[in-house]
């Protein structure tokens, strides 16, 4: 069972339709982590997912509670996802992120817990970026500094996604701060993308303000995580 990481709860409803749209019938379950939110009820996206059936279920781990079911740690979630017959598992957590504007602490580093519990358990690990092609912050322009401290602290090799689009000339930079913080420490992968098609899914396309057309890239890294997730 693969384990895509996710950086932030926005990135969950895309990783899903993206993935749904290249294998049909994939039984793709959510574990919902700290960093966000904790209540498994409050997600308007799990909502919609689940009553799409994008999603086959819906784990909280704790200290997330709530959800369909509940788990002690995040292990144990990722465990009982196997048991519950999910193909593929995204991790991630709940609406909204804590942050205090230090390197370390903000609800970005729940990605280090997953990931790491997901290697635990021999899983195959996916980490979507976070990338951006119009946040003000210069901190989250480009590559997020919350990917980037990710992949620098990870304990293990891992993969993770980069958009590719015909028309992505102006992504170079991110992609290029991409290339620079894997190093020759994890894979990237290149996956096409479907914006126009997400777009017209009806699913969220607006994130912390804008638009999908204002912030484009943010989107297209889950599209190509959940597209790799799938395969």
């Amino acid at each position: 069972m693969p384990a895509l990481v996710l950086p932030l709860h926005g990135h969950l409803a895309p990783a899903a339709w993206a993935a749904a749209q290249a294998r049909p019938g994939l039984r793709l379950g959510y574990v919902q982590t700290g960093g966000g939110a904790l209540p498994g009820s409050l997600s308007r996206d799990v909502a919609e997912l689940r009553e799409r059936g994008l999603l086959a279920g819906h784990i909280a781990a704790a200290p997330a509670y709530g959800a369909e079911h509940d788990a002690l740690s995040t292990v144990g979630a990722l465990d009982a996802g196997r048991r519950l017959g999910w193909d593929a598992a995204l991790v991630g957590p709940g609406p909204g992120i804590i942050g205090s504007n230090t390197e370390f602490g903000h609800g970005g580093m729940a990605a280090l817990d997953s990931a790491h519990a997901a290697l635990s358990l021999k899983l195959p690990v996916l980490v979507s970026p976070r990338l951006s092609s119009s946040d003000p912050r210069e901190r989250h322009l480009h590559l997020s500094h919350h990917t980037f401290t990710l992949l620098e602290l990870l304990l293990a090799r891992l993969t993770s996604p980069c958009p590719r689009r015909p028309t992505s000339a102006g992504w170079r930079r991110p992609q290029t701060h991409l290339r620079s913080a894997a190093a020759d420490r994890h894979r990237l992968r290149p996956a096409p993308i479907d914006l126009e098609g997400y777009s017209a899914s009806g699913l969220p396309t607006r994130t912390m303000g804008r638009e999908l057309a204002e912030d484009p890239l943010f989107f297209a890294a889950p599209l190509s995580a959940g597209r790799l997730l799938s395969e």
